[in-house]
């Protein structure tokens, strides 16, 4: 296997786990979430949510194929219970030269 494609395997696995032991963790109500964005050296653009309180673990979040805007978490509910557990997310777009 290629190393981008064990990549790309790897982070889907830990996302599927992440998102699995999500029904087993308790919720914790984020009470505010900082939002940051910017972009890379080659054009793509990248965000961050960052949770308070935050827990201390940040979730990169490699969205594959689709559009390509910076996403960092794959639906809006996803999202809000990571948040709410304490978990920071980033990701990134696509590099738009391809």
């Amino acid at each position: 296997m290629s190393g981008s494609r064990t990549t790309r395997i790897a982070g889907s696995l830990a996302a599927m786990l992440v998102v699995a032991g999500l029904a087993a963790a308790p919720a914790a109500p984020a009470t505010t979430s900082t939002n940051h964005a910017g972009t890379t050296s080659d054009g793509g653009s990248w965000i961050a949510d960052v949770p308070s309180p935050w827990n201390g673990t940040v979730l990169l979040y490699s969205h594959g194929f689709g559009p390509p805007q910076a996403a960092d978490a794959p639906d809006p509910s996803t999202k809000q219970a990571l948040l709410d557990r304490g978990y920071a997310l980033v990701g990134s777009s696509y590099d738009p030269a391809g």
